[in-house]
């Protein structure tokens, strides 16, 4: 199996998406034959069908090796694809080189056309039917029953000696009875397949195909064709016009139509048409790899952003948890607090001395002494005010003052000894004024 060049696969996939119907398995099948076999060539040929329509089809030309007697022969074919493949099956003919001639049979009619039950069937089983089978299938045939036979160029002159061919070889039972012109020992000779019915498809390929041989008004009996020899075997290049088949004797012969020559404005557009759909699947092709790259961008960046919002769903989930649970929790204590608001109007005032408990012995310590130090320096300053009025004697304000400013001094050191237990501003102004008092 040999690869196909890719730059036959890309003007192959041009030329079907053009026409065809069903383009990936067209050109899974016909790939899948060339590289089978590499003797095979496609192009594209106007093809003319029973009832007059023309049509642009694919075409495969080239030989099918065939091993026939332990010889290997290449039989020349011509494969034909449809617009409606594969639902529609493929037409197949043996197109003979020169010097060959079709020998009809039980798979082949005289115009070289291929009959087969696989292609019968082929509208009914076309998802599992292909070409590349029928090619096997076809030089199991081929191999069997030798689609072409060599035939001589020239008849031979009546009165010269004709050489005498070598033995022929006998031939299998089942070809026995395929239709070979031969000669018998004193009649006339047996003419020839007929000629093409007027509404046999006429294909027009460079390849053209076989035409029977013209009947003959009369001449000597025509000798057997001799046995396919080591020069035939291999397909010969087809010309467009095959020569007819003639003898000696003057005769009167009515030639083949000729081919329809092709149309150069047709194979322009086509051309052009072809050139062109390559040039907007080129284009489209780019922009759908820019559009695939930014698509690729976008991506990235929605999964950028769906992993954030996951995150953040997951922080608000545990947040919305803690504020459930502190909700709970403060709902609790308002109804507690709602409790003892409903309870307060019965209860007794309780003492603000009660009310107001340091949470240790010193601050409580620290409480009375910082309210008796105030106490006493109110007390004093009263006192000065009584004395200014005249309403405190002299003497008596003298006496008392001392001994409040002393026991002012002590209250202060207290105070002083109190916050440096506690960690507190230990009233150092204070100190310093007890110092100059």
């Amino acid at each position: 199996m040999a690869a196909v060049q890719q730059r036959v696969l890309n003007w192959l996939y041009s030329v079907l998406t053009s026409e065809y119907q069903d383009v990936n398995r067209t050109y899974h099948d016909v790939a899948q034959a060339l590289s089978h076999y590499s003797s095979l060539s496609p192009k594209t040929e106007v093809y003319t069908y029973e009832n007059g329509v023309s049509e642009l089809l694919l075409q495969l030309s080239g030989t099918l090796p065939v091993a026939f007697r332990g010889t290997t022969y290449r039989f020349p074919v011509t494969v034909w694809i449809p617009h409606q493949y594969p639902r529609d099956e493929p037409v197949v003919y043996v197109s003979p080189a020169e010097g060959m001639m079709v020998r009809a049979g039980q798979h082949v009619d005289p115009q070289g056309r291929v009959y087969h039950p696989y292609l019968a069937g082929w509208a009914e089983f076309y998802d599992k039917s292909n070409i590349l089978d029928f090619l096997a299938i076809l030089r199991d045939v081929f191999a069997k029953e030798p689609p072409v036979v060599s035939r001589q160029s020239q008849s031979t002159p009546v009165a010269s000696p004709r050489p005498i061919p070598p033995p022929v070889p006998p031939l299998p039972p089942d070809m026995t009875k395929s239709p070979i012109p031969h000669q018998n020992a004193g009649g006339a000779p047996q003419p020839p397949p007929p000629p093409p019915k007027q509404h046999e498809p006429i294909v027009q390929r460079p390849q053209a195909q076989p035409q029977p041989p013209q009947t003959v008004n009369s001449g000597p009996p025509l000798p057997p064709p001799p046995p396919p020899s080591a020069n035939s075997r291999s397909a010969q290049p087809p010309i467009p016009h095959p020569d007819q088949y003639t003898s000696n004797a003057p005769q009167r012969q009515t030639a083949p139509a000729p081919p329809i020559p092709p149309n150069p404005q047709k194979d322009a557009l086509l051309h052009t048409l072809a050139v062109a759909l390559h040039s907007v699947r080129q284009k489209t092709a780019s922009r759908n790899i820019d559009t695939k790259h930014s698509l690729s961008a976008q991506h990235t960046a929605m999964l950028t952003a769906l992993h954030a919002l996951q995150s953040e769903t997951a922080q608000l989930e545990a947040l919305e948890g803690a504020l459930s649970s502190n909700s709970a929790s403060l709902n609790s204590s308002l109804a507690s607090a709602d409790a003892l608001i409903k309870r307060a109007p019965q209860m007794t005032p309780p003492s603000i001395d009660d009310l107001l408990v340091a949470p240790t012995a010193v601050a409580n310590q620290l409480y009375d002494a910082v309210a008796e130090e105030r106490a006493l320096g109110d007390t004093i300053f009263v006192l000065g005010r009584a004395v200014e009025k005249g309403r405190v004697a002299p003497q008596t304000f003298v006496k008392v003052t001392r001994g409040l400013a002393r026991e002012w001094w002590l209250k202060k050191v207290l105070v002083r000894k109190c916050a440096r237990g506690l960690g507190l501003d230990d009233g150092s102004g204070w100190g310093r004024e007890a110092g100059r008092a």
